[in-house]
C-alpha cells in the first residue's frame, strides 16, 4: 500500500495494521476519526504528515506480514472480533479489576477504580449487544450477497441507523478510556504496585482501540456496502 496524504487514516490503520501503535505515539486519532486524510488526522494532532509517512516507511518490513484486515471477509473479521478480541478483553477487564483490588487504597487509586468500573459498564453490554444482535444481523447481509438472496431483515433506515448508535457508544467508551488514562497518569509510580497498573491498563487501552477501529472503519462500512448492494440502494456515509 502506499501512503499518501489524501488517503485515510483509519484505512491506513487496517491495511498496514503495524502503524497502529505508532499513530498511538504521535497522538493520531485512528479510531474514532478514521475517515479523516492522513494530513487533516496529522493536523489534528498537531504533527508534520511527512513526519509521519517517514516514520510508517521506517518501521520493520517484517511487520508488514500482519494481517490486512482490508483483504479479509466480513465473516473472518466477526470471528476476530467475536472469537478473540472479546475474550482478549474481558480477559483484560478481569485482570485490571483484580489489579485494581490488590493495589492499597489511596485518593488516586479510588479515581481510577470509578474510572474503570465507569468504562466495564459502558463495554460489557456493548459487547454483548455486537455478539448477539448485530454479528447475526451482518452475517445474513454477507449471506445474501454471497448467494444473491433478498435480505429477510430490514431497518426502516438500513443498517447504518443501528450502526450509527454504536459508533456513539464507541466514543463515549473512548471518552471513558481516556479518563482512565488521565486518572492512572496521576498515581506516583513509587512502587511495583502501581507499575503493575499503569502497564495492565496501557495494555487494555491499546487492546480497545484496535477493536474499536476494526468496527469502524472496517466491518461497519463494509456491512453498509453489502446492504446497499443487496438492496439495490446507495450506501450511505457513516461518522
Amino acid at each position: 500500500m502506499r501512503v499518501h496524504a489524501h488517503i485515510p487514516i483509519g484505512e491506513i490503520a487496517a491495511s498496514l495494521p503495524h502503524t497502529t501503535k505508532l499513530f498511538d505515539v504521535f497522538g493520531i486519532d485512528y479510531v474514532c476519526h478514521g475517515n479523516l486524510s492522513l494530513r487533516d488526522a496529522c493536523a489534528e494532532a498537531g504533527v508534520d504528515p511527512s513526519i509521519v509517512r517517514k516514520a510508517i516507511d521506517s518501521l520493520p518490513r517484517a511487520a508488514a506480514g500482519a494481517t490486512s484486515w482490508s483483504d479479509s471477509s466480513m465473516q473472518e473479521l466477526m470471528n476476530e472480533l467475536r472469537d478473540r478480541r472479546h475474550p482478549v478483553l474481558r480477559r483484560l477487564l478481569g485482570h485490571a479489576a483484580t489489579v485494581l483490588a490488590e493495589t492499597p487504597a489511596s485518593a488516586g487509586v479510588m479515581r481510577v477504580r470509578n474510572a474503570f468500573s465507569a468504562l466495564c459498564d459502558e463495554l460489557q453490554p456493548h459487547m454483548t449487544r455486537e455478539e448477539h444482535m448485530l454479528f447475526p444481523v451482518i452475517q445474513h447481509l454477507e449471506d445474501c450477497w454471497t448467494r444473491g438472496e433478498r435480505m429477510a431483515v430490514n431497518f426502516t433506515a438500513g443498517i447504518a441507523k443501528p450502526l450509527a448508535l454504536l459508533i456513539e457508544e464507541h466514543a463515549r467508551i473512548i471518552e471513558k478510556v481516556k479518563s482512565l488514562s488521565q486518572a492512572a497518569a496521576l498515581l506516583a509510580d513509587d512502587g511495583a504496585g502501581t507499575t503493575r497498573v499503569l502497564d495492565t491498563l496501557a495494555e487494555l487501552e491499546h487492546e480497545l482501540r484496535e477493536h474499536i477501529h476494526l468496527e469502524n472503519n472496517v466491518l461497519y462500512p463494509r456491512a453498509i456496502a453489502i446492504e446497499a448492494a443487496v438492496s439495490g440502494a446507495t450506501a450511505p456515509m457513516l461518522g
